[in-house]
């Protein structure tokens, strides 16, 4: 409708523009005109005025059909509205305030036209915890969806990264299809993902919105020829497919990497997501809990907002707000002594991670619930990032100290599809913290992370060698050999002594030191048959390589026998010189096995 609005729109400036030009023409002329083009002329200047009404109106319309009044803010009492450490959802829009404007903003980029692919690919930038997954989810997800758009769920790229993506566009086409079996399409070639978003359509003219949360997966957790794959195919849809929009959400510290991965021309114009003025701030603050009630005592929201003040802000403010709503509940009213005892902005988050492990009463204590914790840690680059854990590989005693910081909301559980190591389409249990604020500004989380950073670097790195290794099909190409299983073993060995090795770690330096000792046997066989065929002729050749073999590779039967049999036909002579009195004893330094 839009469209057909702006064609009109373009026929009436035309007539304008024609009927202006005539009585311009004739009132500046004497001459007699024929009685058609008289009357044109009489009606030119009252039918311009209409027509530049008209125009007007329909510009109004087209501006309204582009931004459309938001729905009205309707929120069930009983529902909390406030989301906590958790991003905002795209059906909690009517809690969401701040940005409206940014949101707006976006919506208008990605609906407006396109000529080039790299204009439909548009990328939200900012800090972790600005709230970029919010923007998107419930600012921008929820005005397209208003006007028709067609949107792909939302998913991250992870280790697998297509696997994600044909997931997201199995559950968008709700036949029933498997990600595998779409998955399976996409990896015929770049140009299949078009054809998934054709079918999408149903041959309908509706735009298709791909949306792809923590975009800085493909260059922290995806191998490169996952992440090649990932980008041809999206870039392939993108020449393609004019009515196809990709928006995606990156860590900008993270963003230069992503610059460096061969399609930088996809990505040199992001929108950055910068921090809320005190005025967003307030209505942050203020507004949901209007929703159902809730006022705050003269002054405090100030108080609020002026303690929102570290780069953690938007998430420890949500955290506070969703405990302060806990605290005095729909319909009232919150009191700065509630706000106090909570411990503020800042020790809110803090406070509830204390009492979290003092209620646990478990025999291990704070060193025991923090070993169990530095599970959901890892390192990326220099920083501290968040982990996901299977449940599967928790003992009780790890899962009794989950299910207590899952119970105060700082670490939340999931089923998750398609994992590295699971690819026959069932669902396993996950956790993972809430969010990074947990181990940034809880005190012992982050110092116990600070100190044992370098043994959570060698674990990640075990971790992708593991990644690379199942996403191979377990090829015997991607095991470990030589230093690199050396070192392996080492890190899997200190990673055992701390209580923090995984099972993809360990299940790689198994099957790799298994190919490794296999191989160092059939060398040990090789070299005892060869022995016993040259011991008669070769004895002290024998003698010494069939103690390397027993020594240096396996003690296997062969290479035992070998020895002994170059020991038999031995009859090394060698004159001792030096001695002065009756030799009566001899003792050699050679091994025998």
């Amino acid at each position: 409708m839009r469209n057909r609005l702006q064609v009109v729109l373009q026929v009436l400036l035309a007539l304008v523009a024609c009927l202006l030009g005539i009585a311009t023409n004739y009132a500046t002329s004497t001459d007699e005109a024929p009685w058609l083009l008289e009357a044109i002329r009489q009606a030119a200047v009252p039918a311009i005025g209409l027509l530049i009404v008209a125009m007007v109106v329909g510009q109004v319309v087209v501006y309204r059909l582009e931004n459309p009044a938001p729905a009205p803010s309707e929120w069930p009492r009983d529902r909390i509205p406030y989301p906590g450490l958790d991003a905002f959802g795209e059906d909690e829009t009517a809690v969401y305030f701040g940005r409206e404007a940014q949101a707006a903003e976006l919506t208008r980029r990605l609906h407006a036209s396109a000529p080039r692919p790299a204009d439909r690919f548009l990328m939200l930038t900012g800090a972790s915890g600005s709230g970029k997954s919010s923007l998107v989810r419930a600012g921008v997800m929820p005005r397209l969806r208003r006007r028709r758009w067609t949107i792909v769920p939302t998913f991250s790229p992870g280790s697998n990264p297509l696997h994600a993506l044909a997931a997201s566009l199995a559950a968008a086409g709700g036949g029933g299809e498997s990600a595998d079996t779409v998955l399976r399409r996409l990896r015929q070639g770049p140009e299949s993902l078009a054809a998934e978003v054709s079918r999408l359509r149903s041959g309908q003219f509706r735009r298709v919105l791909l949306v792809i949360d923590q975009f800085e997966e493909l260059v922290t957790l995806a191998g490169e020829r996952e992440q090649a794959q990932f980008l041809e195919a999206l870039h392939a849809c993108l020449r393609q497919e004019p009515s196809v929009r990709v928006l995606a959400t990156c860590r900008v510290d993270l963003l230069g990497r992503l610059l460096g991965t061969g399609h930088a021309p996809f990505l040199q114009h992001p929108v950055a997501i910068g921090t809320l003025s005190r005025a967003q701030l307030v209505q942050v603050v203020e507004r949901p809990g209007a929703l159902v009630g809730i006022s705050f005592e003269p002054s405090l929201v100030e108080v609020i907002v002026d303690d929102t003040g570290t780069d953690d802000a938007l998430p420890l403010l949500a955290y506070l707000l969703q405990e302060l709503y806990f605290a005095c509940g729909p319909g009232g009213t919150v009191t700065e002594e509630m706000y106090r005892q909570l411990g503020g902005v800042v020790g809110a988050l803090a406070l509830q991670a204390d009492n979290t492990v003092a209620a646990l009463g478990t025999p291990g204590g704070i060193e025991f619930a923090l070993r169990v914790l530095l599970k959901f840690v890892t390192v990326e680059e220099r920083d501290l990032a968040r982990r996901p854990v299977r449940l599967s590989e928790l003992t009780d005693q790890e899962q009794y100290v989950v299910d207590a910081f899952i119970e105060a909301r700082l670490i939340r559980s999931y089923a998750a599809e398609g994992t590295a190591g699971n690819t026959n389409g069932h669902r396993d249990a996950y956790a993972e913290v809430t969010h990074e604020a947990l181990f940034r500004q809880w005190a012992p989380l982050r110092q116990e992370a600070e100190a044992r950073a370098e043994r959570l670097r060698e674990r990640a790195e075990l971790e992708r060698w593991a990644a690379d290794w199942e996403r191979s099909g377990r090829s015997a190409d991607y095991l470990l050999t030589g230093e690199r299983l050396t070192v392996a073993q080492r890190w899997l060995a200190a990673l055992e002594e701390a209580g923090q090795a995984s099972a993809p770690a360990r299940a790689l330096v198994d099957a790799s030191q298994r190919r490794d000792l296999a191989f160092l046997g059939r060398v040990s066989d090789s070299i005892g048959r060869q022995m016993l065929a040259s011991a008669e002729t070769e004895p002290e050749r024998a003698l010494l390589l069939s103690l390397a073999a027993l020594g240096e590779c396996a003690p296997t039967p062969a290479a035992r026998r070998g020895l002994m049999t170059a020991l038999a036909a031995s009859h090394l002579q060698t004159r001792l010189d030096g001695h002065t009195d009756t030799v009566t004893e001899v003792h050699t330094t050679a091994p025998i096995a």
